[in-house]
């Protein structure tokens, strides 16, 4: 009977155990679920702050705007513009379509028919004397020497070259004159041509003159050049001959080359847009 009673009580707590354990199970279970909603809950309310501290961030902003707004003066003209009709008022806008002519423009005709006056005198003292005494040449004397002839306008210039610039005495060392000597030559010889090319490529000058044609950069850059061109062959002449070997012929070439480079910077055309400020 004690074996019995015991072996009864040994089952009666076992399936005491097995009964209770589920229940403690679930409750451990719902434990768990409760924790994780309420962590949800307070991640939730975290983000809702958040949201409303931006929405006050964006109210006070828009709040400053719309004072600063009501802050700003209005501008008033004193010429407001009023809309009377096409004929007095036209919109400003650039042509879609261009004129079929151009039109002629005062400031273009007589500016380019001093400048070409300009530069035939420059091209007429090309061929005259630039050097006084003996032993002066031209500028188409220096051309012909360059491209390998020496007789007849080359001839003047090879004497000048050997008898002025190969006998002047730029220094008492000998190798600094020959130096001297050597750069001179050469820029005499080589500015010509330039100074010839610019003269030639200035003459396009002449299909502005009736005041359609403008390409002013073209006019500017050729005249500016020419009188560059100028100015490196007279310091060439003056440090050879002095400045009293320089003919009046190529100072007057010279001077209307940069007259002409002057008349050029005002040189200019008629306005693409129809009213705006610039009228």
């Amino acid at each position: 009977m004690g074996d019995l009673l015991a072996r009864m009580q040994e089952s009666v707590t076992r399936c005491r155990d097995e009964l209770s354990a589920p229940h403690e199970v679930a409750v451990a279970a719902e434990t768990r679920e409760r924790a994780a909603l309420q962590s949800e809950i307070e991640q939730l309310r975290g983000e809702v702050h958040m949201l409303q501290g931006e929405v006050e961030r964006l109210r006070s902003e828009q709040q400053a705007l719309t004072l600063h707004t009501a802050h700003v003066q209005p501008v008033v003209y004193t010429q407001p513009y009023e809309a009377e009709g096409p004929v007095r008022y036209r919109p400003f806008f650039r042509r879609a379509v261009a004129p079929r002519k151009r039109g002629r423009s005062r400031n273009r005709i007589v500016i380019a028919s001093f400048s070409l006056a300009l530069l035939a005198l420059s091209i007429v003292c090309f061929f005259l004397p630039w050097v006084n005494g003996d032993f002066a040449f031209t500028g188409w004397g220096a051309l012909t020497y360059l491209f390998g002839s020496s007789a007849g306008p080359g001839t003047a210039y090879s004497i000048y070259l050997s008898q002025v610039v190969g006998m002047r005495v730029f220094s008492a060392n000998e190798t600094v004159s020959n130096l001297c000597r050597a750069i001179c030559s050469n820029l005499l010889l080589y500015g010509t041509p330039l100074y010839a090319a610019s003269l030639l490529l200035g003459l396009p000058l002449a299909a502005s003159v009736p005041g359609r044609v403008r390409i002013a950069s073209w006019h500017r850059f050729f005249a500016w050049l020419s009188f560059a061109s100028a100015a490196l062959l007279f310091a060439m002449i003056s440090w050879a001959s002095g400045f009293e070997g320089v003919s009046v012929w190529f100072l007057a070439g010279g001077i209307a080359d940069f007259v002409r480079g002057v008349l050029l910077i005002f040189y200019r055309g008629k306005w693409d847009y129809w009213g705006g400020l610039h009228n």
